[in-house]
């Protein structure tokens, strides 16, 4: 996938969770203000939340995530994974950030999900906590972005805004993909 076709705005946003859909994908051409544009004077950002997981990748650029507690940077080198209901925003570091956030719905994922052989790897127990109405183990996990991992983000993107006939199902088996890519990696950060 050439960098053409994510920056030549072939790719727009549009509202989250189209009929019958379970993972949407977003494209946030953001500038440099906090996303939702409000700012409390005492406490900084405006945080928001959502009810289902955000996978946010970023393409081109960087962003300030911002979260109770915790302000980092994020760039090209990470991606951020959240819970739902994980308060949040961000900022851009300019203009030209190309931001994507794959979306999934909550009782989508813990079906998927749903597997006795996932039970104890953290990637499942972040999202299966809150799925299941348990507490969540923590609101975010932070990746690093490997070829392998970002190659699949690419073809979820590409499927997502193509939009083919069983689309939705190739994005599940992709989301299957990366959640065991993501899993990988935080077992080889234990070793």
């Amino acid at each position: 996938i050439g960098k053409t076709y994510f920056e030549s705005k072939q790719v727009f946003s549009k509202p989250l969770f189209l009929k019958e859909e379970n993972i949407a994908v977003s494209l946030h051409i953001l500038d440099t203000k906090y996303c939702d544009g409000k700012m409390n004077p005492d406490s900084g950002p405006v945080l928001h939340h959502h009810d289902f997981y955000e996978v946010n990748y970023i393409y081109k650029g960087g962003v300030t995530n911002y979260l109770p507690n915790t302000v980092f940077h994020q760039d090209e080198g990470q991606i951020l994974l959240m819970n739902p209901y994980a308060q949040h925003t961000v900022q851009t570091d300019d203009e030209d950030t190309l931001l994507f956030n794959i979306v999934i719905k909550q009782g989508f994922s813990a079906t998927i999900l749903n597997n006795p052989a996932l039970n104890n790897l953290s990637v499942a127990n972040l999202f299966l906590d809150t799925s299941l109405g348990m507490s969540p183990i923590q609101p975010y996990l932070i990746f690093q972005n490997e070829p392998e991992i970002q190659l699949i983000l690419h073809q979820m993107i590409v499927e997502y805004y193509q939009r083919q006939p069983y689309y939705q199902q190739r994005l599940y088996a992709k989301f299957i993909d990366l959640w065991s890519m993501f899993a990988r990696q935080k077992n080889r950060e234990r070793q």
